[in-house]
């Protein structure tokens, strides 16, 4: 393995990254959203037999993330301290947030989101090292 971002192909077998590829997720902020990110960015490219990634195919799947960002309504009241924790997201993945949130919540029988609902699902995030946490989402290994 080389670094966390790199335009060097590693032994896993992902896709190379251009310098310019790597700039553009640069813009995305750092650390669990562009973790994320770079490794939503990873596994489409190689489902789509993509050999080396590029800042416009990086821009196309962020684009893809705020047009689904843009689709999601809340469904779930969110108290003062949550809104706050969430408004601070990138508008480009701030709906899939609140849908993965608030799918969490309503699973552990919620109907609120809660500060502590947020930092709960944020950790798990960050452990799991994938945004969607149900484990009968494909997208979700």
């Amino acid at each position: 393995m080389i670094n966390e971002h790199t335009d060097q192909q590693d032994n896993t077998g992902k896709p190379l990254w251009s310098d310019a590829a790597t700039a553009r997720l640069a813009h995305v902020p750092a650390g669990s959203i562009r973790d994320m990110a770079h490794k939503a960015v990873n596994t489409i490219a190689v489902k789509s037999g993509i050999d080396e990634i590029t800042a416009e195919f990086v821009e196309k799947i962020l684009d893809v993330f705020q047009k689904g960002s843009i689709e999601v309504t809340e469904t779930l009241s969110c108290d003062d301290e949550a809104r706050a924790g969430l408004s601070r997201a990138p508008k480009t993945v701030h709906g899939m947030l609140v849908r993965e949130i608030e799918n969490w919540a309503t699973s552990h029988g919620k109907n609120v989101v809660t500060a502590d609902i947020v930092d709960n699902v944020k950790a798990k995030w960050k452990n799991k090292g994938s945004f969607h946490l149900n484990p009968n989402d494909p997208r979700a290994n």
